[in-house]
């Protein structure tokens, strides 16, 4: 499977469990504690816009590509993963892209500056989550942390990593490994980068250095 199919193919699972339980919470920056809402058993999905052919439909001015392209997803309706979050977390790493978002009308915005306990007070409000057990959200952590320690073996090229990241943020948190297994086989000799970047689009934001969907 295509790196970008994951993207592709949440679209579907998203609208799917939208639909069923609304449940899904989209998330934007790499200080987002995404292991609580794993932990919590929502769908959890990165929300950023990655693709300029967005931008054709902005009308936003003085903003970067990157928020332009999320803002004008959110404000067109476009995008299926913007669509079906019921609330989207963002940490306050950019503060433009906080701002924009927090002008954003027909969604809920919570802007994450480091109160965990007013975000998860926020996942009760809109979620109806009980509490979050201890032992869950150390399973979270630890899950994580294996993911992270399997794609520094998998590349020590960081924009290579970075990209993985960003796209296995697509899978369900129990589906990575096997696929992180499967992607080992299928790369070249030459690397991942054969692999990874089939889309020019992305290959140049992953370059452009931005830290949005790294996982924590």
């Amino acid at each position: 499977m295509d790196l970008d199919d994951l993207r592709r193919n949440a679209y579907v699972r998203a609208v799917i469990r939208a639909s069923e339980s609304d449940d899904v919470i989209g998330f934007i920056g790499p200080n987002v504690p995404v292991e609580l809402f794993e932990a919590a058993g929502l769908m959890a999905v990165p929300v950023y816009g990655l693709d300029r052919e967005i931008l054709n439909y902005s009308c936003e001015t003085n903003l970067c590509p990157l928020i332009d392209a999320t803002i004008t997803y959110a404000k067109t309706d476009k995008c299926p993963l913007i669509h079906s979050a019921k609330m989207i977390v963002a940490d306050d790493t950019c503060a433009p892209m906080s701002e924009a978002l927090s002008r954003l009308e027909g969604k809920r915005i919570h802007i994450y500056a480091g109160n965990t306990a007013g975000l998860i007070e926020a996942l009760r409000e809109v979620y109806g989550t009980g509490e979050i057990l201890p032992e869950s959200l150390e399973s979270v952590r630890e899950e994580r942390r294996r993911i992270l320690t399997r794609i520094a073996a998998l590349t020590n090229d960081p924009i290579e990593a970075f990209t993985v990241e960003y796209y296995i943020n697509f899978l369900d948190l129990s589906e990575r490994m096997s696929f992180l297994d499967g992607l080992q086989e299928i790369y070249t000799s030459s690397g991942l980068i054969e692999t990874i970047y089939r889309c020019p689009e992305c290959r140049g934001n992953f370059e452009g250095g931005c830290n949005y969907g790294r996982l924590s």
